[in-house]
């Protein structure tokens, strides 16, 4: 289990009661018992084989654990949020100006219809960044792709002070763009955009 933050805790009464958002490390991803993994599983085939197709490797690499972690976000016992990223810096997009950068690799609602406009997002993207300060990750900035598809993202993350850095046609499926989006962490310098 992850952390647990409780957001009705302060709330005006005369609010509707926020729900208790739980952040569950997902690990056992061989176990097919492990309900966590059923659920990312079934995630990953509706989400993000549609955009980017097949997500075994993806969840290979999610099972060997070796670069990367991955947490589902649970509100009143509900998946409702995938956050996957990498757990070390790296200077992969260095070229375009995308330094000692921790890549997201998911951030996103698992049923955005629903969920969406109850800030669950925001409450991902806090996460990350709490959790980035707990792993003590020494970086700049947060980068991540996002398929032009995905026009609720895109505006999403650049409501979060993300900026579009770059553009690719057909990087994952034939004539779509993607989109890599980055933001300085708050203690870094402005991004130039190129």
């Amino acid at each position: 289990m992850g952390s647990v933050t409780d957001y009705r805790r302060g709330a005006n009464p005369a609010e509707k009661p926020q729900p208790v958002l739980e952040f569950s490390l997902v690990s056992g991803i061989d176990d097919p018992q492990n309900q966590l993994v059923q659920q990312l599983r079934a995630i990953f085939r509706d989400v993000l084989e549609p955009l980017y197709g097949d997500q075994t490797k993806a969840l290979q690499k999610i099972a060997a654990g070796t670069d990367r972690a991955c947490y589902l976000m649970t509100a009143d016992g509900n998946v409702v949020g995938v956050l996957q990223f990498k757990t070390e810096a790296t200077d992969e997009h260095e070229e375009i100006g995308v330094r000692r950068s921790v890549e997201i690799k998911s951030l996103f609602l698992s049923r955005p219809g629903p969920n969406a406009g109850r800030g669950l997002g925001s409450q991902l993207l806090r996460f990350l960044e709490e959790e980035l300060r707990r792993r003590e990750i020494d970086h700049n900035m947060l980068h991540l792709t996002v398929s032009e598809e995905r026009v609720d993202s895109l505006l999403f993350f650049m409501k979060k002070g993300f900026s579009n850095v770059y553009q690719w046609k057909h990087k994952y499926k034939r004539g779509k763009y993607e989109f890599l989006m980055a933001r300085r962490t708050p203690s870094s310098a402005p991004l130039l955009l190129v």
